[in-house]
């Protein structure tokens, strides 16, 4: 078995050396699924610039194995948003198939392990991560072609797993298109669980556009189940359109773990969070003037100057 794996490994990366010939009949029709998935990935590769392997990829759609399908539909989701018809029910179908959250966590905990050689660890395998894996990567390759409504529709699903990969993809569409992808963003943020890092992320990607979800992501400052840096991050992102969330950003600012980080969005939250940083810099604990002093001094308004002049910036910072 070692030296049949061997093999196909071998012929693979012969396939990746010698371009052209990875469109041939004996590659892409090979017996072996482990060599007609890299020719997939091959074609992938040059049918960015080349499309005439679009059809070769296409044709890989109907292919008996799920990972040879997936790669095909990866790659051609890379050639640009006329692969969209193509590739859509493919993608669709390896979203669908997250896992359950308790599969999904249930397999972290007894997934099988391997060796891979002398010298080396444990490596885990398990196939609830092995298909989040592929839902991730195909939400992401309908982000790629812009699909955004389809995306949305998903981040709704009763799956949040489902949810999780919808928000990724939406993520990925953000980058080229800020503003269409935020309802599913929002979305997907309500639906917490495993679509909340996602959602946040996407949000943040989103920047100033995501402005109208700030209130719901301030809120996440108030759980006591949730670290704050992602719903800082976010915030900073959205700029000043995000001032309505200046209160639940500035009651961070007295905890010793993220009141930098509190400070920080503040200063990008417009006028609102440049008042609670001078307010914050006579504050009582050295502390939270430390963290106030930092974010003001790059403020260029002619208070934020003024009153990072009146004190010296040693530590603690003074009261000026």
């Amino acid at each position: 078995m070692r030296t049949k794996n061997i093999v196909s490994t071998l012929c693979a990366a012969a396939i990746l050396a010698v371009g052209a010939r990875a469109q041939t009949p004996a590659e892409l029709d090979s017996p072996e699924e482990h060599v007609r998935e890299r020719a997939a990935a091959s074609l992938g590769r040059r049918a960015r610039t080349d499309k005439s392997l679009v059809k070769p990829l296409a044709d890989l759609l109907k292919d008996s194995s799920p990972r040879v399908r997936r790669e095909a539909a990866d790659a051609l989701s890379r050639t640009g948003p006329e692969a969209l018809p193509l590739v859509e029910a493919e993608l669709l179908s390896a979203i669908l198939a997250a896992p359950t959250e308790s599969a999904y966590q249930s397999g972290r905990r007894s997934a099988v392990t391997h060796t891979r050689g002398p010298g080396r660890g444990p490596r885990r395998r398990n196939s609830a991560y092995s298909a989040f894996r592929a839902a991730l990567n195909a939400a992401e390759g309908l982000g790629r072609l812009g699909a955004v409504a389809r995306l949305t529709n998903l981040a709704g699903h009763r799956s949040r797993m489902v949810a999780a990969a919808a928000a990724s993809g939406l993520t990925v569409a953000a980058e080229a298109e800020p503003k269409g992808p935020v309802e599913g963003l929002r979305i997907a943020l309500r639906r917490g669980g495993p679509a909340l890092d996602p959602a946040l992320s996407g949000l943040r990607t989103s920047g100033p556009a995501a402005a109208t979800a700030a209130l719901e992501v301030a809120a996440l400052l108030r759980r006591e189940d949730a670290l704050p840096l992602m719903p800082l991050r976010a915030l900073a992102a959205m700029g000043p359109g995000a001032a309505a969330a200046v209160p639940a950003v500035a009651a961070l600012l007295h905890q010793d773990r993220f009141g930098h980080d509190a400070a920080e969005t503040l200063a990008k939250l417009g006028p609102e969070g440049e008042r609670e940083l001078l307010k914050a810099m006579g504050s009582p604990s050295s502390a939270v003037r430390e963290a106030a002093y930092h974010a003001v001094r790059d403020l260029d308004s002619p208070a934020a100057k003024a009153a990072a002049r009146a004190v010296d910036g040693s530590y603690p910072v003074r009261l000026p």
